[in-house]
């Protein structure tokens, strides 16, 4: 009986945005984030954000009933919620993490180092070499965009919105920090690169849920700008939504711990993360083939060969970290010619992936 909740929670999830396959290595990872009663309020649990008194209505519970229950999932980072205020009333909202965003991220957001973490690490990188990383990533629409370096687009003249940081964020006036969940798994089962795991950008929203509850750390608008710059002097990679429209995060990446630059270096799956609409050119005049954008690149798309660096332009993700390294100033970022943009909207980008996963 406990092992059928398990495995009916597992089918349940698998239906989110991010594929949740069932293995026994996702079984166990729900074993230990929730008790048997929490799943069985969990397979009662909408995916996508609903009104507390229709979840309730659909359980078949009270409000006053099933209220204390969800907010213990909250807390411990299994159930989303947010309040709404609509015409003078404040509505809560609920819905069941998936995958990600979700369970994957609360397991190791706080930064800690216990049994439990060092156990979850291990099953989640076990997870995503049995089977999650290749059907997160099997459809064709990816999830995740690359944003490049703010620094390395400064020369261009005209930059759509979404292409910069400093605009997703701008209008936003509350912003958390949470560690990286994948390098911060990477470190507890002793694969860490050794980057800043406290990184994850959040705002609005999500931001307050991860700081009410206990998993992020909140911040002014120039500590979340403050963090962009130290993860660009890491060498890290700026990924966010793949939309225009409702980016609530900013993750800064690498290839050696990222579930989607882990998907292109490891798994052949070049495919997995939208490229930013840039490309870095080299001015071969200027370069003095001392490799430094080939140690920064995380996909290997630029080498030096013979004398200068030269760019493989169907491997390049256009992060631009390439360009804020070179001590000469030989590469600029131009715009792609086969550049295609991010989907409007979550709800339009979400219909192509379901439609992709139906077939």
């Amino acid at each position: 009986m406990k092992e059928d909740i398990y495995s009916a929670l597992c089918e349940h999830m698998n239906k989110s945005l991010v594929a949740a396959p069932k293995t026994d290595e996702f079984i166990e990872i729900l074993r230990i984030r929730f008790t048997q009663k929490e799943a069985q309020t969990a397979l009662l649990l909408p995916l996508l954000p609903q009104e507390l008194s229709m979840i309730a209505e659909s359980a078949g519970k009270k409000v006053e009933e099933i209220r204390p229950m969800l907010e213990q999932m909250a807390d411990k980072g299994l159930v989303y919620k947010m309040t709404v205020l609509q015409e003078g009333k404040s509505l809560e909202f609920y819905h069941l993490f998936g995958t990600i965003m979700g369970i994957w991220e609360t397991s190791f957001a706080k930064g800690e180092k216990t049994p439990q973490t060092e156990q979850l690490a291990s099953l989640w990188r076990q997870y995503y070499d049995a089977g999650w990383g290749k059907e997160m990533h099997r459809t064709k629409t990816p999830v995740a965009r690359i944003i490049p370096v703010e620094k390395s687009i400064e020369t261009q003249r005209e930059v759509v919105p979404y292409e910069r940081a400093s605009e997703l964020m701008k209008d936003e006036d509350y912003f958390a920090v949470i560690h990286c969940p994948c390098r911060s798994a990477a470190h507890l089962t002793g694969k860490g690169c050794g980057k800043p795991t406290e990184v994850c950008l959040h705002w609005g929203d999500m931001a307050k849920y991860f700081v009410e509850r206990g998993f992020g750390r909140k911040l002014n608008k120039q500590e979340a700008f403050d963090i962009l710059d130290i993860t660009e002097k890491a060498g890290l990679v700026h990924l966010t939504i793949n939309t225009q429209e409702g980016c609530f995060a900013i993750c800064s990446c690498c290839s050696c711990c990222c579930n989607v630059l882990r998907a292109i270096t490891e798994l052949a799956k070049p495919g997995a993360v939208a490229n930013s609409m840039y490309l870095p050119v080299v001015d071969s005049e200027k370069c003095s083939a001392c490799s430094v954008c080939e140690e920064r690149c995380h996909v290997d798309a630029i080498k030096v060969i013979d004398d200068v660096a030269k760019v493989e332009k169907d491997k390049c993700i256009g992060c631009g970290l390439c360009a804020t390294a070179c001590p000469d100033e030989a590469i600029l970022l131009e715009k792609r010619e086969d550049y295609t943009g991010p989907f409007a909207t979550i709800e339009k980008m979400a219909e192509a992936i379901i439609m992709e996963r139906m077939q």
